[in-house]
């Protein structure tokens, strides 16, 4: 006969994460000769990762010019700012899907060999920075999270632009710590043989947060999917998630 035991439900305090999530839209191409990007240029040309976070024609070249293709490997893997020593700007417009509150902007970029050295790339408004001589990634840091509907990359000289990331909060809200948690509501069965699965049913938590306001959640969207064993004896709430004990 299966073992049948009861188990008692905790919860404990823990803190809200804030978690952090990227988009990243990395450039590839099929052209065989340096191409200019103009206003009618598709992404799907150009852009061979993440289409979905931008328009279908998102191009709009500010200053100088831009380009793409050509018959080295660097070419076909990137869009180019600017020619030899000239300054450049290209605005990149953000579809819905694309546009987020962003904490960071990291372009992976290199200087091209026609340049003298000291070139530099803005993004965003935000403090430019030297070009790398090799292939590698400057990191743009908003003091604030910020919304962002396009991004725009700013060359003194020419440069390689492989990919670029947005790092964003994930959630639109303001991120708050938990003070503590309470079971307000018992799950529906409590008594298990061994292997069966929880179901949470029934057990709803309120969580109590740093600015004193208060959630109610049902823990009935959670699907865990352990199986009980005899040594199982509490199931632990953290913050609408379960752990065994």
């Amino acid at each position: 006969m299966r073992k049948i035991f009861t188990l008692l439900i905790v919860a404990i305090l823990a803190t809200a994460t804030s978690w952090a999530a990227e988009k990243t839209i990395t450039f590839g191409n099929k052209a065989t000769r340096a191409t200019t990007i103009e206003a009618s240029l598709k992404a799907s040309t150009v852009i061979k990762g993440g289409l979905d976070y931008v328009t279908a024609k998102p191009f709009t070249v500010n200053k100088g010019t831009c380009y793409y293709g050509g018959g080295s490997a660097d070419e076909k893997a990137s869009v180019r700012l600017g020619k030899k020593n000239a300054a450049s700007s290209l605005t990149i417009a953000l579809s819905e899907t694309g546009k987020v509150k962003a904490s960071s902007i990291v372009v992976n970029c290199k200087q091209m060999n026609d340049n003298s050295a000291g070139g530099t790339l803005a993004v965003n408004g935000l403090a430019a920075q030297e070009f790398p001589s090799s292939a590698s990634d400057l990191t743009y840091t908003f003091s604030e999270p910020a919304n962002i509907t396009s991004i725009k990359l700013e060359a003194t000289k020419s440069v390689y632009v492989y990919s670029i990331t947005v790092t964003y909060t994930d959630s639109p809200e303001p991120q708050k710590t938990v003070k503590s948690l309470a079971i307000t509501g018992e799950p529906t069965n409590k008594e298990y043989f061994v292997g069966d699965a929880f179901n949470p049913v029934g057990l709803m938590v309120n969580a109590t947060y740093d600015d004193d306001t208060q959630e109610d959640e049902s823990t009935e969207k959670v699907k865990p999917t352990f199986r009980l064993k005899v040594n199982n004896g509490e199931i632990v709430v953290l913050h609408f998630f379960f752990c065994l004990s």
